[in-house]
């Protein structure tokens, strides 16, 4: 199994179908609500199947439960830059 993340939305692809993706969250255009995300540059995946999604164009990292369509940001403040611990 494998994830994708293009397009602004996260799918996932069965190692035996690698053409016939589901998609797991997101848009299809960059976005900042909790249903979106706008430049995810690495996912990972914990023990329980939640997947974190670190969104660099909006500051923040999101935490993703595959059958929740809206995400939790546990991690920075959306489209704030900054050097403090909670940026």
């Amino acid at each position: 199994m494998g994830y994708w993340t293009n397009y602004y939305r996260l799918q996932k692809y069965d190692s035996n179908n690698w053409i016939m993706g589901t998609t797991i969250f997101g848009e299809s255009q960059c976005g900042i609500g909790l249903n979106e995300f706008c430049g995810c540059v690495d996912i990972f995946v914990d023990r329980q199947g939640a997947m974190y999604c670190c969104d660099s164009n909006a500051q923040r990292v999101i935490k993703i439960i595959s059958n929740n369509a809206y995400a939790t940001v546990v991690a920075g403040v959306t489209n704030t830059s900054g050097s403090q611990l909670n940026q």
